[in-house]
């Protein structure tokens, strides 16, 4: 699988054929860790995250996790143990099956609710206020 947000930069620029400033970032930090929640993660350089649910989810719903768990992997491989490149990135929580197994999400199947999980989620991340007060022409990069 693809991680969501490995490294996001948010570039200012100064002229039209000159280089961008960067002016925000977040990397997310190194190191090993698994099954950290991303809702308020706490980052040193920008402050809280959060996630917030956008609708209803299902007993068996997925969670943002900020880890190393996928470790910047490409798309297709979903996880590969815990090795040094902290991303944000939404996985599996549940018993039995695993939990921030990097970013291998369950599905579930809502035709079978009630008989087994039910794996409907509807959450999104927030990142910490991103002020671009004085700044034009900002683009944003993931």
């Amino acid at each position: 699988m693809k991680r969501f947000l490995p490294f996001l930069t948010i570039l200012l620029p100064l002229f039209s054929f000159s280089q961008n400033v960067i002016f925000w970032t977040e990397d997310f930090s190194l190191g090993c860790n698994s099954g950290q929640s991303a809702n308020n993660y706490f980052s040193i350089n920008n402050g809280m995250w959060t996630v917030l649910s956008t609708g209803t989810n299902a007993n068996a719903a997925n969670k943002w996790f900020v880890s190393s768990e996928e470790n910047g992997n490409d798309v297709g491989q979903c996880g590969s143990g815990c090795g040094n490149d902290r991303t944000l990135h939404i996985g599996a929580d549940l018993p039995g099956i695993g939990t921030d197994m990097g970013a291998s999400y369950y599905e579930g199947s809502s035709a079978l609710c009630g008989v087994i999980d039910c794996g409907a989620t509807d959450k999104r991340v927030e990142s910490p206020v991103i002020s671009c007060s004085g700044i034009g022409n900002v683009e944003i990069s993931f």
